[in-house]
């Protein structure tokens, strides 16, 4: 009868001990399941670095530290920066960088399990946003171009950027979103400084932001070309040129020319404002010849835009045919816009 006992005894025995070897197994692989990655990464005006991170998930006796590594390279070398053993702090900034001047990159590595036998985790590698721009050469635009956090997905991810534009200066406003890391920035000023910061938010809402890039924005186009539509003699004689506004936003005016009497194209007036379309000639010419009116536009910085001219009016004659009973009829030739 002792005997038994004593083998029942061993069984329980094994039994339990297999039980908590099982637990402990679950534990350490539910540490191992945890990864503590990146959320985003914020750029303040100082160059200094947010890095925000999700918080360990496990049981938080199973919880060493947190190890934050940067370098100004993807390919390192990476150094230790900041240690952080409180469990429920999930970001750090960083005030040995420069982010104002170029990207930095960063992963976290996560210490678990136990002093004996601690298991470390590493996130992906993500970078800080560095935002440049250069003109395109004769266009009305400024493009942007700046990097992606990752080249690679990340949980919680949204591939959006905004796009913020500070003009004037301390004041900025959101003037696109892209998918893409790169936006065209239509300028439709002369000459000033304009500032740019993009922004992206992971779906729970945590924002990085890129450095503060600033440049003296020029125009550097001529303004489009106003397509003439009509040119009409009124019933008083006066002559009425009408044209289309072009796109061009910082268009200040139109210059009207004519052709004189010697066959000379001249100044006439400027028409203040980009949304005047017509012109009225108060001269009477038009009943007695053609009359070429033409029009151009002038931009904010007086850059002006090709004229085209061949607008002018269609002058019709009549001569009367007595004897034949008829009327003739004589004009000079249309031309189209």
């Amino acid at each position: 009868m002792q005997t038994v006992r004593r083998q029942l005894l061993i069984i329980f025995s094994s039994m339990k001990l297999g039980w908590i070897a099982g637990l402990l197994f679950v534990f350490q692989l539910g540490w191992a399941q945890w990864k503590p990655d990146i959320r985003c990464i914020y750029v303040f005006a100082n160059g200094n670095c947010r890095i925000t991170w999700k918080s360990y998930n496990g049981n938080p006796s199973g919880f060493i530290r947190y190890e934050i590594y940067q370098s100004n390279k993807k390919t390192g070398p990476y150094a230790l920066v900041h240690t952080q053993t409180q469990i429920s702090t999930t970001n750090y900034t960083d005030t040995g960088c420069n982010a104002q001047m170029q990207s930095y990159f960063y992963f976290i590595k996560g210490v678990t399990g136990n002093s004996i036998t601690p298991q470390e985790l590493h996130s992906d590698t993500l970078q800080s946003i560095y935002t440049t721009a250069v003109y395109a050469t004769a266009l009305p635009y400024l493009q942007l171009s700046f990097n992606r956090l990752s080249l690679n997905y990340w949980p919680g991810a949204i591939h959006t950027f905004s796009v913020e534009r500070e003009f004037p200066k301390g004041i900025f406003k959101l003037i696109g979103k892209t998918p893409e890391p790169n936006f065209k920035d239509t300028l439709s000023i002369c000459k000033d400084s304009l500032g740019y910061r993009i922004q992206i938010q992971d779906s729970l809402g945590c924002t990085s932001q890129s450095n503060r890039f600033q440049i003296e924005a020029r125009d550097t186009k001529d303004p489009d070309e106003p397509k003439w539509d009509s040119i009409t003699v009124m019933p008083n004689g006066h002559t009425l040129l009408t044209w289309s506004i072009p796109k061009d936003a910082d268009i200040s005016g139109y210059r009207i020319q004519y052709k004189n009497n010697n066959g000379i194209n001249s100044p006439l007036q400027l028409i203040p404002g980009r949304f005047n379309q017509t012109f009225e000639w108060s001269n009477a010419k038009a009943d007695s010849q053609s009359v070429a009116l033409y029009v151009g536009a002038q931009d904010s910085c007086g850059r002006t835009s090709t004229i085209s001219y061949n607008s002018k009016t269609v002058f019709l004659k009549t001569q009367l045919l007595a004897c034949q009973q008829q009327l003739l009829l004589e004009w000079t030739p249309y031309t189209s816009p």
